[in-house]
C-alpha cells in the first residue's frame, strides 16, 4: 500500500478534477500534476528512513550518555598486582557484583 500511494494520490487528484471540473484535463495539466507529484514523492519515501535514523541516533546518544555519566571504578576497592607465573590474568576473591548500584543485596555474591 505504501508503494501504491503515488498512484492512488494521482488517481484521486484526477478524479477530483474531473468531478468538480476545477481544472481542464488536457495533456499540459496532466503532465504538470504528474511531474509535481513525482518531485514530491521522493521526500515522502525518505520520511520512514529519516525517522528510523533519528530513533537510532537517539538510542545511541542515550547509551553514550549513560556510559559517560556512569560511576567510575572505586580505586580503593581494587587491588592490582603484577602478573605472576601462575598464568591467571584475573583473580577474584570473595567478589560481590551487582548491576544496580542502589541495591543492597548484590546479584552475584562470594565469587572466587
Amino acid at each position: 500500500l505504501y508503494w501504491m500511494s503515488p498512484t492512488i494520490v494521482s488517481s484521486v487528484i484526477f478524479v477530483g478534477c474531473a468531478l468538480w471540473k476545477s481544472a481542464p484535463l488536457n495533456a499540459s495539466t496532466i503532465f504538470t500534476v504528474l511531474a509535481t507529484l513525482r518531485v514530491m514523492s521522493e521526500p515522502v519515501r525518505i520520511i520512514p528512513e529519516a525517522i528510523a535514523a533519528v530513533i537510532q541516533v537517539s538510542v545511541s546518544f542515550d547509551r553514550l550518555n549513560n556510559f559517560l555519566l556512569d560511576d567510575e571504578l572505586k580505586i580503593d576497592e581494587i587491588e592490582r598486582s603484577g602478573l605472576e607465573k601462575s598464568g591467571t590474568a584475573v583473580d577474584i576473591q570473595a567478589g560481590n557484583f551487582s548491576w544496580d548500584p542502589e541495591t543492597k543485596i548484590p546479584t552475584l555474591q562470594n565469587i572466587n
